[in-house]
């Protein structure tokens, strides 16, 4: 397989590597690196061998199979729908094509399927990191008893808005003497009630994306989704309150058992606090972590349901999802060229 990463020195392009180099079953026999030009010539290690990045050119990545791009928004706006064109299938890390309803939005075990209807190579859109994590046990419950309201609280790592923000909480940590600036909140010893620009109604950008992406996924256009996000001085992994409102009323064990039963992100009860999932406990992993299923306090039965969900958002929310949708397209058969 022809494989080219576009953003391949950033936070979330070296990890794409580290999942590709890390997962046997995915062929990357040519493997061709490009980020803008004050890293172009930089050599990155893949699996043994040192591959030089190269400034963005159409003709070379036409030259490969399968795109797989972190390179911002406004680069894929300008440049993604040219590379499919070219009979490359690209699959996009950014906001730009998510909401677009003629490019599937995908977390490739809730809803990988779809990509069997695409003959013809097209744009792939990751979702939002935070919305990717929940999607999972959200779809479980959807089949299992039905959703009617779903109400998130996330507290995201900085490395969510990139390496800049992860060298700059290392460097507050180590001064020890963070402070707000103009314009700018600290990250270290803080917590911003906010991700991104806030509309005229008081919502963030961020929690806009969990909306629209969460309801476009599980392909329930009118689903109630109150979402409120915060960064919080975590280098890596988000983690998620989640207050979901089901169809029906189930028992404590009957919401277990459908949590237990998936193969898509790990369970566990636990009354062990030392135990409970945390992001440093799923930092630099690939998978999901849910706990703490429960009711109202003192409820034997009810349709409110309460859980935790944490996972790294550069593998589970961005690199380990990319690089499952391009197992995806192997597996399902998709032309790939």
């Amino acid at each position: 397989m022809k494989v080219s990463v576009i953003g391949a020195t950033g936070a979330v392009g070296r990890t794409i590597l580290k999942e590709l180099e890390s997962r046997t079953e995915v062929s990357a026999d040519q493997l061709s690196l490009f980020a803008s030009a004050r890293s172009a010539g930089v050599e990155l290690d893949f699996r043994g061998q040192k591959i030089k990045v190269q400034i963005y050119d159409l003709g070379e990545v036409a030259k490969t199979q399968v795109c797989l791009m972190s390179a911002g928004s406004g680069f894929s706006k300008q440049y993604a729908e040219q590379i499919a064109a070219k009979g490359v299938w690209v699959v996009d890390n950014s906001s730009a094509w998510r909401r677009d309803d003629r490019y599937p939005l995908v977390v490739p075990e809730v809803n990988g399927a779809v990509l069997k209807s695409f003959a013809q190579p097209t744009i792939i859109a990751n979702p939002n990191c935070s919305t990717i994590q929940m999607i999972p046990p959200l779809a479980d419950l959807e089949s299992a008893f039905g959703l009617e309201r779903v109400s998130v609280a996330t507290y995201q790592s900085v490395s969510g808005a990139g390496q800049e923000k992860i060298d700059t909480l290392a460097k507050e940590v180590r001064a020890e003497a963070p402070y707000d600036s103009l314009g700018e909140h600290s990250l270290a010893f803080n917590v911003i009630p906010a991700i991104d620009t806030l509309d005229e109604q008081g919502h963030c950008y961020e929690e806009v994306k969990m909306v629209v992406e969460t309801r476009k996924i599980l392909k329930l256009p009118t689903l109630d989704i109150r979402a409120s996000v915060a960064r919080v001085p975590v280098f890596y992994g988000h983690s998620e309150n989640l207050f979901v409102d089901l169809k029906k009323s189930v028992s404590l064990i009957e919401l277990e058992e459908v949590l237990q039963g998936s193969s898509h992100y790990c369970y566990k009860r636990t009354k062990d606090y030392d135990w409970l999932p945390t992001p440093r406990r799923v930092q630099h992993q690939g998978g999901i972590l849910v706990s703490r299923a429960r009711l109202g306090w003192g409820e034997s039965t009810s349709k409110t349901v309460q859980f935790w969900v944490v996972a790294d958002n550069l593998r589970k929310g961005a690199a380990t999802n990319a690089v499952q949708v391009l197992q995806l397209l192997a597996n399902v058969g998709s032309n790939l060229g």
